[in-house]
């Protein structure tokens, strides 16, 4: 529990900046507001029992009264919401864009450079309906600190929402089996690997879903940087390279393999196919309930280059409120300030693994009966204090997709680690430099 309360010691700045109105046309102008009595049209990508939870929660804030209620539908994925919220900025048709939308910090860059989203800060400064110090400095400041763009005077343009860290999930059967203890290193984890194949000689222990925060977080976990002080790319580094070099040398010996989905990863994990898996924190409920008492699992930190300090990313969507009329936006932020409340951030961490966006939330009732369900619980906390952002400038979503060519390069072999984290820098510097361009 300590490592949630050590991120949330203090507070960002929080003097209003003048209103937003972003600049560009990358994207397209806002098309007209919905009339002022639809409901606030809420985008998200959330499925199965996580969007049963989500509804649960609007309904309930729907039936306050005086609320502009709000409808929740479900897009798709993250890149199926991005192209849609795209096109519908593009579309003479009002109902054709949401009042507020889940999104990564990249996707939020590019909604501003068009001038489609609010900067948030006026909001959470109104006397009446605002949040006060306090309550502000509740929040985890490394959360708010990642819904900040710099390149864009540091306003606040989106609101924490769905915030997870990458973790590993470990069966410790298979480990203890082996002989071997939960690895912290990424050579532990070859040995461990190597050890699990030889008791094991049809598995390949680790499982690897491509997504472009884990490939993130191994770059980071080798030692190398993301985005350099100049704005550049740092994936041509040696520390880059080395981890590609790594992951290369797992798929060589049979000790990694790619799963078609996260379910079939689930799947495999639950049955014994694999030891090891990445995935996000929010994975935990699915596997609480999957595994029941089969066999001993947890999950902890990403595996570092010995040297390199342990880290892993943070990361998840953030909410983005849309141009509207002063009503609707009001509205709007009403919602977002009430999903940000302690007792329903504690809900909504309990229901789905994500981490609750207030400190205090770890005081309610609701918080203490789910961390002492279960130890795996309490893991995300535990490594919070490790766990440090991607880049939120403008262009970062193309890079997310140069990230995953590279993860499919690597799994494959298709080139040489050297080649493939060349062209990744290459390709990351061209997109970032696009996305500068007026």
């Amino acid at each position: 529990m300590c490592a949630w309360l050590l991120v949330a010691c203090t507070a960002p700045d929080s003097t209003p900046p003048p209103s937003a109105t972003g600049s560009g046309s990358g994207i397209g102008a806002p098309t007209p507001a919905p009339a002022a009595g639809d409901a606030l049209r809420f985008w998200h990508t959330q499925t199965q029992d996580y969007e049963q939870a989500l509804k649960d929660i609007v309904a309930e804030y729907n039936a306050q009264p005086g609320v502009l209620p709000v409808e929740a539908t479900y897009i798709g994925n993250y890149d199926q919401l991005f192209e849609k919220v795209r096109a519908g900025l593009q579309s003479s048709d009002p109902a054709a864009r949401p009042d507020l939308a889940v999104a990564y910090e990249s996707m939020v860059a590019e909604y501003y450079a068009a001038g489609a989203v609010r900067d948030i800060e006026p909001f959470v400064n109104k006397p009446e309906t605002g949040l006060d110090a306090a309550s502000l400095a509740d929040i985890y400041p490394a959360f708010l600190a990642m819904n900040r763009f710099p390149q864009y005077e540091n306003k606040l343009l989106s609101f924490p929402f769905t915030k997870s860290v990458l973790m590993m999930y470990v069966n410790l059967d298979l480990l203890q089996e082996a002989g071997v203890n939960v690895p912290t290193t990424w050579d532990e984890l070859y040995d461990a690997a190597t050890k699990i194949r030889a008791k094991h000689p049809d598995m390949k222990p680790l499982s690897y879903f491509k997504d472009a925060s884990a490939l993130d977080a191994i770059f980071l976990s080798f030692g190398a940087e993301l985005l350099k002080a100049d704005g550049s790319a740092g994936f041509d580094s040696p520390a880059a390279v080395e981890a590609l070099t790594y992951l290369d040398k797992l798929v060589s010996e049979k000790l990694i393999y790619e799963p078609t989905s996260k379910d079939l990863q689930t799947s495999d994990f639950v049955s014994g196919k694999c030891a090891f898996f990445f995935r996000s924190s929010n994975a935990r409920p699915d596997l609480v309930e999957a595994v029941g008492d089969s066999f001993a699992w947890d999950a902890t930190g990403l595996p570092h280059k010995v040297g390199v300090e342990p880290v892993t990313v943070l990361f998840g969507a953030n909410i983005a409120l849309f141009a509207s009329t002063p009503e609707r936006e009001e509205g709007a932020w009403q919602f977002i300030k009430y999903f940000a409340s302690a007792e329903v951030t504690a809900r909504w961490a309990a229901a789905t693994g994500y981490l609750p966006v207030r400190a205090s939330a770890l005081a309610t009732r609701t918080a203490k009966d789910y961390l002492a369900a279960a130890p795996q619980n309490q893991r995300a906390l535990d490594i919070m204090g490790q766990a440090v952002p991607e880049p939120n400038v403008s262009g970062w979503q193309d890079v997310r997709r140069a990230l995953d060519k590279a993860h499919m390069d690597v799994m494959n072999q298709l080139a040489a680690p050297t080649k493939i984290a060349s062209e990744l820098d290459t390709t990351a510097d061209a997109a970032l430099a696009a996305a500068k361009t007026p």
